[in-house]
């Protein structure tokens, strides 16, 4: 071989070679990196489920059912150094070598932890919100009563040791309080009641042998003294001169808002985008209201916004007539649900899972308060496990004025709508889905805006795959569905980054939303006790729809809107821009 060819084939073979042991070395780091993610991803769900025993019960993780955690300052600073271990740990992995899937799971667990440690360190909530007393200990209860996940001598044994436990948490929750918002003390006031009334009515809910029982009922009179002290504590204490505005403040709204709603936009542009999306949806349900309108009325005359906005209101005062009584809201929830699934199934909307039942029943006094409707579903690692569809009683001190509101706003077609965001095919089918992603860290960090915006856009999907059978009028409540979840963005916001008033929210609510009175001073008390959550309802919806037209933009003729549906759900409840790179390769 001439020896200018040797040379170059010596060259060759060494680059090859040397490419052979970089690629080598590359996938050798890249095993190592996923080995490290993987046991470091296993002592933070350890860590996690250790410290917080009751997400623990509650996300279907039961090695410390019998447990409450601790709640105490050291507690608390010492799980604030864990957390930044992890941080410092978790930052010696390169994401980029790993896997795809852990690739987002690293993603996630990494904004997680920074969002706790926000939480701990800058809103700083265990001192200002005495909620915490009913909803961890109402929680860590019936999480063990309500979920059949072990047989009833398992659950009743880590029942008894946690009813133990009540005056220790209350005395530790209740020493870390140093100010509260007025309806923060109002409502766990309330709750506290409720859970009251729940631990005394415990041994109808259980069964187990006479000495335990005894044991029980002696833990059950220690918790109630501790909830009752606790109760008039609220009342009477020192809380009551030391308040605290309910507002997060816009510095830490725009912080938390990253943390709680969305990376992929900021809180200005979210605005601005609720603000066109309101005009275009009122005008959208104009021309859906008109041709009623005109048939009943003479054609008025435009001056300004308001005549376009009173023929709409018009409308829906009509159909806002057609309602249950007031002891029916409950029975009326259950009848929509035959009809929805029948339509899902009929349409091929997505795939159902029979396997779960689902269980329409009154809210539990100790979660009252907040919401009307909620979804209570077993957590993301429980298998086969039923699902509360939670309807909220009318209270009885209400007048009948404010439940005829009530009533108006939650009337035949409203209540569908209702059922399609709570259940089918909205959180209930979603949460099915996600169940059977296996990623614990998933399970734990469940993204609200992916949940939400899923359940809102479920019900203009719905609509337009025709149900209601091209009614107008049902086309027009889903688009003041539509603006409840416009509105909730902009009140988050103007409530908690500026100073909007409560006259000002529910006249805003009222006018601009078509809202009822009850339901607009509901939204004010839910408004106050959170913030961003209001915001991820209209992101969420946001990012949806951008996903659906796009994915279908990409399939064409070949796009099935079931196959679109059970893709989306598949990957848990992550940010959907995550679902974006995965469906669309971005």
């Amino acid at each position: 071989m001439h020896p200018k060819f040797f040379h170059l084939f010596l060259r060759t073979r060494i680059a090859q070679f040397i490419l052979i042991i970089l690629l080598v070395f590359i996938t050798g780091c890249g095993r190592n990196q996923k080995t490290e993610f993987d046991k470091l991803t296993d002592a933070f769900v350890q860590w996690y489920f250790k410290s917080w025993p009751v997400a623990a019960t509650q996300t279907g993780f039961h090695s410390h059912d019998a447990e409450f955690g601790k709640y105490d300052k050291d507690s608390e600073t010492e799980i604030l150094a864990d957390l930044k271990r992890f941080n410092i740990e978790l930052s010696q992995i390169d994401p980029a070598i790993l896997p795809e899937n852990d690739q987002i799971d690293y993603q996630i667990l990494s904004h997680s932890i920074n969002g706790l440690i926000f939480d701990i360190v800058k809103v700083k909530k265990l001192q200002w919100s005495p909620q915490f007393v009913p909803s961890i200990i109402g929680g860590g209860l019936y999480s063990l009563i309500e979920r059949e996940f072990a047989p009833m001598e398992v659950r009743v044994q880590a029942l008894e040791s946690r009813l133990s436990q009540v005056p220790r948490v209350v005395s530790e929750l209740q020493n870390l309080l140093v100010e509260a918002p007025e309806i923060y003390v109002e409502t766990a006031i309330k709750q506290t009641d409720g859970l009251i009334g729940s631990i005394i009515d415990i041994p109808l809910e259980i069964r187990t042998d006479n000495s335990t029982f005894d044991r029980i009922e002696n833990h059950i009179n220690a918790a109630v003294k501790s909830l009752t002290q606790y109760r008039d504590w609220l009342q009477n204490g020192p809380l009551q001169n030391h308040p605290r505005d309910f507002r997060l403040g816009e510095t830490l709204f725009r912080e938390k808002f990253k943390y709680a709603v969305t990376e992929s936009m900021t809180p200005e542009v979210l605005f601005e985008q609720a603000h066109s999306s309101l005009i275009s949806t009122q005008n959208d349900m104009f021309r859906l209201a008109l041709p009623e309108y005109l048939s009943k009325n003479d054609e008025p005359v435009w001056v300004t916004r308001s005549d376009t906005l009173n023929v709409i209101k018009w409308v829906l005062d009509r159909i806002a007539v057609k309602h249950v009584g007031r002891d029916k809201v409950v029975q009326n929830v259950k009848d929509t649900i035959d009809e929805l699934t029948q339509f899902i199934q009929a349409h091929h909307i997505v795939t159902l899972d029979d396997s779960r039942p689902l269980i329409i029943r009154e809210m539990p006094a100790y979660m009252q308060g907040v919401s009307v409707a909620n979804l209570d579903a077993p957590g993301a690692l429980e298998k086969n496990q039923a699902v509360y569809y939670n309807v909220s009683p009318i209270p009885e001190d209400w007048s009948n004025t404010k439940v005829e509101s009530f009533l108006r706003e939650y009337n035949d077609i409203s209540v569908k709508m209702l059922s399609i965001h709570e259940a089918l095919p909205g959180h209930y089918v979603q949460l099915s889905y996600a169940q059977r992603e296996p990623s614990v860290i998933r399970a734990i960090f469940e993204n609200g805006s992916m949940i939400e915006g899923w359940a809102h856009y479920t019900e203009g999907m719905m609509i337009n795959a025709g149900f209601g059978n091209g009614d107008p009028n049902y086309e027009i409540v889903q688009k003041k569905w539509a603006l409840r979840g416009i509105i909730n963005a902009i009140i988050d916001q103007q409530i908690h980054a500026n100073s909007m008033s409560r006259d000002d929210a529910i006249k805003f609510m009222v006018e601009q939303g078509f809202q009822e009175t009850a339901e607009a001073e509901g939204k004010w008390i839910r408004a106050q006790l959170t913030s961003c959550q209001l915001s991820t309802y209209f992101t969420g919806t946001l990012e949806m729809w951008k996903l659906r037209q796009d994915y279908e933009q990409l399939k064409g003729r070949d796009f099935n809107l079931a196959e679109f549906h059970e893709s989306v759900l598949s990957f848990g409840s992550i940010p959907i821009h995550y679902i974006r790179k995965e469906m669309l390769g971005e």
